[in-house]
């Protein structure tokens, strides 16, 4: 891909940014034929620093190769769609020096669920003990919320901060309540760069029983795995769809969704914050270590490592700031090793507050050490749904139909054994102590 932009002279003393938000998967960027940066992943967004590259006022030229590597973590195969190049936007980007970014909140409610503390943590670019950031909240309705216009320094490169906040209404799929915490950040010689996020108060937990519960109170997760289909543009998301899908889901009595098996774009996420849906995000990692996929050995692998830990990352940077983010997913469908231990430990450090599946691991992790929330696939109808020793979740299922579509034709009538069959199955999950979903 070849193009030419104009750099905005305004842009002058900032660090200018190309910023893509998902590229398949090996992708190479020269700016005025000199190399601008290298990435592989395919569904996360990441960014070159091109100031070094570039004269504001003046025009640069783009150029980006991308390439199709087969032996990959991300096996396009499980996409629906054939994928590959520029997937979602590309923008051109200026930035103060040192800049708070990839925001992660979590909160915190008291014994009471009255009052709650609200966490912040955030990536530094340029870390500076001069550059300071300042939070101000307002309420679902406008108001600001007293006294949160606290400032802290961005004097280091990871960012985390804590916020005490007196009686906020709560986020759930039936009161999806959204805060905007705007963020302000100043280095005292020019003028502040601000950004606002929407933001929800909600705790996560689970019981001795090993129910999920959201705000103190038990969840059914009943929902379905999303794949980004659109018939005219693939993989491309738009907004009318991100927030089409949001609707139909939440029409059909639904409240969760899985992304599978990637990333969603930044959009659909704000959409499930707003119409209020629980979301596993999950990343590009599929398949991985199986005998016959191209990824064969890669679970193990530590050369490989970097990859799984880098697209884990930018995910996590891309929608840690979302209410709607219930559970973070390592995978689908892979053998355990190395990299998905070193995958969940990556996890816990940067987010703590979410549970974390290891989707259906064909080969079972012995110690439980790489998930919260035990993963099964397509389990019989009349199947034991009570878990006893860890949550459980049934996060592929009851495909009477899914994997073999010539039925439809065949048998018409297999629709509605479809339904007779997942409505008894779900009236024992329903009841299950354990299956959360």
């Amino acid at each position: 891909y070849k193009t030419r932009m104009v750099v905005p002279r305004d842009y002058a003393g900032q660090r200018v940014e190309l910023h893509f938000e998902a590229v398949y998967n090996l992708a190479r960027v020269w700016v005025n034929e000199r190399p601008a940066g290298t990435h592989q992943g395919g569904f996360t967004p990441w960014s070159c620093d091109i100031t070094d590259l570039v004269t504001p006022g003046r025009e640069a030229t783009v150029t980006i190769e991308v390439t199709a590597v087969s032996r990959e973590i991300s096996f396009g195969g499980k996409a629906v769609r054939n994928i590959g190049g520029i997937l979602r936007d590309v923008e051109l980007r200026a930035r103060p020096r040192t800049f708070l970014d990839g925001l992660r909140i979590s909160t915190d409610f008291d014994s009471t669920w009255r009052d709650a503390k609200l966490r912040i943590a955030g990536d530094v670019s340029a870390p500076d003990p001069a550059a300071r950031v300042k939070f101000r909240l307002f309420d679902p309705a406008g108001r600001e919320v007293q006294p949160t216009a606290r400032s802290f320094a961005l004097a280091t490169a990871e960012f985390a901060a804590e916020i005490d906040v007196q009686a906020p209404v709560k986020w759930d799929a039936e009161h999806p309540n959204l805060y905007r915490l705007q963020v302000e950040i100043s280095n005292g010689q020019t003028a502040p760069v601000i950004y606002s996020k929407r933001i929800g108060f909600r705790t996560i937990t689970f019981n001795r029983q090993h129910d999920l519960l959201v705000n103190g109170r038990v969840v059914k997760l009943r929902g379905i795995n999303r794949h980004l289909s659109d018939g005219l543009r693939g993989k491309v998301p738009t907004e009318y769809f991100d927030r089409l899908d949001a609707q139909l889901i939440k029409e059909a009595n639904m409240n969760f969704v899985r992304t599978s098996h990637y990333p969603p774009g930044a959009r659909f996420l704000e959409q499930c914050d707003e119409v209020g849906l629980y979301v596993t995000v999950e990343s590009a990692v599929v398949d991985v270590g199986k005998s016959n996929r191209p990824s064969v050995g890669l679970n193990d692998d530590p050369q490989f490592e970097p990859l799984f830990l880098s697209q884990l990352q930018e995910m996590i940077a891309a929608h840690g700031s979302h209410p709607s983010a219930l559970i973070w997913s390592i995978g689908n469908e892979s053998l355990f090793g190395r990299n998905f231990q070193a995958s969940y430990d990556l996890v816990k450090r940067l987010d703590a507050s979410r549970p974390v599946v290891a989707s259906y691991q064909a080969v079972k992790d012995k110690r439980h050490s790489s998930y919260d929330i035990e993963s099964h696939h397509y389990p019989q109808w009349n199947a034991a749904f009570s878990a006893v020793e860890r949550p459980m979740i049934y996060d592929e299922w009851m495909h009477v139909l899914g994997h073999g579509a010539e039925a439809w034709f065949h048998d018409p009538n297999g629709r509605d054994a479809w339904g007779r069959s997942l409505d008894l199955a779900w009236s024992k999950l329903f009841a299950a102590h354990g299956s959360i979903g």
